[in-house]
C-alpha cells in the first residue's frame, strides 16, 4: 500500500489564486519518497525545520524574509505552515493567507507551486501569533513558521536550511475586548502605524533583519506521532477562501458624537452621500482635525470579510472597525436585540 501511495499522483485539485501562483490540494505527505532505506524513528521528517524570532514567546507578530537570486526561470513548489498565522508576500505583493485551522495532532500546511523569473527576488511571511488573546477555535503551540521548498530552490528556500531572517512587528498585536461576551472570538487587533516597520512586508533591505532561531523538524502527522514532535503536519483540504469584494454597502447614518445609539436625529448627517460615495466608489472622504465622527453601515447579506482601507495624514488619529450582527435594544452586550432590520434607537456593540 506504502509503495501503490507513492505512484499516486500527489495533487487532488489546484487553484490559480494570483498571476504565476496556484495553490494545491495534496493527496499525502510531499515527502514520502525521502523515507526509502530509513528506520521507523527517521521516517516522516521534513527536509525543513520550524524557525522563530522568539521561541519563548507565543504572542508575537514578526516578518521572515528570503531574499534570494534565480539564475533561470524555475517553477517551484513550496509548503508552509505557521503557528498560527501567516500572510505571503513575493517581491512586495500579497500572494496568500494561512493556514487552515486544525490542531496540534493535525496541524495544516498549504502548498502553493509559484513561478520565478530570472534575477532577484524576496518572499516574506508575515506571522501573527496571539497567545492568551487567542480565539477559543485557534489551537496554537508555538510562535514559528516552516516553508519546505522542492525541485532547484530546495536549499535556498527552505526554513532552517536557506538564508531566512526575521523582523519583530511592533504596533501589530491584539488587545483586549472591553465585551467579556466576545471573549471566546478572541483579542481585537490593534495596528499602530507609526510603530509598524515600513517596507516589512517588502522585504526592505534597510530594516534591521535578525536571523531566527531553529525549532523542531517538520513531522507528517501519519509518520511521526510517536516521536511527539509539537506540530504534526497535514496537507489542507479546503480550496482557496474566496477573495471577493462585497457588493452593496449601505452608509445608513452618520453622527458627531461618541455615543453607541443610533438615533435618527443624530448630527453629521449631511455627509451621508460623502460615505456611500467612499463606501462604493472609493472616492475620497477627509475627516477634519481634531474632530469624531462614526458612521453605521450595513451591508447587503452575511459576510465574514477582511476590512480593506487606504488612509493618509491624519498623524496620531484613531480610526476603530467593529462588526456586529445587528443592534442592541439597550446598550447591554448580553441584551435583546428585537427585530434585526431596526437600527434606529438601538445600540452598536461590536467586535
Amino acid at each position: 500500500r506504502h509503495i501503490e501511495e507513492l505512484s499516486m499522483d500527489l495533487v487532488l485539485d489546484s487553484f490559480e489564486i494570483a498571476p504565476g501562483v496556484k495553490r494545491l490540494l495534496l493527496r499525502n505527505s510531499p515527502f514520502r519518497k525521502c523515507d526509502a532505506g530509513k528506520s521507523w524513528d527517521k521516517r516522516g521528517l521534513w527536509p525543513a525545520w520550524w524557525i522563530s524570532g522568539s521561541p519563548e514567546r507565543n504572542e508575537l507578530s514578526a516578518a521572515y524574509r528570503n531574499a534570494f537570486n534565480v539564475e533561470a526561470e524555475t517553477s517551484v513548489r513550496l509548503h508552509i505552515s505557521a503557528d498560527a498565522k501567516y500572510r505571503l508576500y513575493l517581491d512586495g505583493k500579497f500572494i496568500a493567507y494561512g493556514s487552515e485551522a486544525g490542531d496540534l495532532d493535525n496541524y495544516y500546511f498549504d502548498t502553493y507551486e509559484l513561478n520565478f523569473s530570472k534575477g532577484r527576488h524576496v518572499l516574506v511571511a508575515v506571522v501573527m501569533s496571539f497567545g492568551d488573546l487567542a480565539p477559543v477555535a485557534l489551537v496554537s503551540g508555538q510562535h514559528g513558521l516552516i516553508v519546505a521548498a522542492e525541485g532547484m530552490l530546495e536549499q535556498t528556500l527552505s526554513t532552517g536550511v536557506g538564508a531566512w531572517e526575521c523582523l519583530p512587528l511592533p504596533g501589530l498585536s491584539l488587545e483586549k475586548s472591553p465585551y467579556w461576551i466576545f471573549g471566546y472570538m478572541g483579542g481585537a487587533t490593534h495596528f499602530d502605524r507609526r510603530q509598524f516597520p515600513q517596507g516589512s512586508e517588502a522585504g526592505a533591505d534597510s530594516l534591521s533583519w535578525t536571523l531566527p532561531e531553529k525549532l523542531g523538524h517538520g513531522a507528517n502527522a501519519g509518520l511521526c506521532n510517536e516521536q511527539r514532535w509539537l506540530h504534526l503536519l497535514k496537507p489542507s483540504k479546503l480550496p482557496p477562501m474566496l477573495r471577493n469584494s462585497i457588493g452593496a454597502k449601505n452608509a445608513l447614518q452618520s453622527a458627531d458624537d461618541k455615543g453607541k445609539r443610533w438615533l435618527p436625529s443624530a448630527g453629521a448627517q449631511s455627509e451621508l452621500g460623502k460615505w456611500q460615495n467612499f463606501l462604493n466608489e472609493g472616492q475620497p472622504l477627509s475627516i477634519p482635525p481634531h474632530s469624531f465622527r462614526r458612521v453605521l453601515i450595513s451591508l447587503d447579506n452575511y459576510y465574514c470579510a477582511f476590512p480593506e482601507m487606504m488612509v493618509s495624514g491624519g498623524r496620531d488619529a484613531k480610526i476603530e472597525l467593529s462588526w456586529a450582527e445587528a443592534l442592541f435594544v439597550e446598550d447591554k452586550q448580553d441584551g435583546e436585540k428585537g427585530d434585526r432590520g431596526i437600527w434606529q434607537g438601538k445600540h452598536f456593540i461590536g467586535l
